[in-house]
């Protein structure tokens, strides 16, 4: 609940704040241009009719996925890519540690010059990744 009442007032920002902007570029988008689309894409689905409270549902939900997910890794047997970036502020290097405790048999990229979105960041290093793993399998 702690995040749902947090998240709210975000929801609500107009697409040209200057403090979403900010906000996506230090924590998600380090190394590319947040500008006026890249704000629109992520808010006018808020502006939609249920946008906002999906969204906050959504936020709700994420600490209760997180517990099933952790809970069912040990079952994980195939190959498995879990890709990181470096510069990711949303959720830091360092939270991988706990996802290799329960992926052991993982394989972990990172690409130090991203941030939460390496597949936006950086494409030709997460596709470059990608084949690694389908020409392994």
């Amino acid at each position: 609940m702690l995040f749902r009442s947090a998240a709210a007032p975000l929801l609500r920002l107009p697409a040209t704040g200057a403090g979403l902007r900010a906000l996506l570029q230090w924590g998600a988008y380090p190394s590319l241009q947040v500008d006026d689309a890249v704000l629109a894409q992520f808010l006018t689905p808020l502006h939609e009719p249920g946008g906002s409270e999906a969204a906050l549902a959504a936020a709700g939900a994420l600490t209760a996925d997180a517990r099933r997910l952790y809970g069912n890794l040990a079952a994980v047997r195939q190959p498995t890519l879990a890709i990181w970036g470096g510069r990711d502020r949303v959720l830091p290097p360092h939270h991988a540690d706990r996802l290799r405790q329960a992926l052991p048999h993982a394989r972990f990229a990172v690409e130090p010059a991203s941030g939460h979105c390496p597949m936006e960041d950086s494409p030709l290093w997460f596709a470059r990744q990608l084949a690694g793993v389908f020409a392994a399998t």
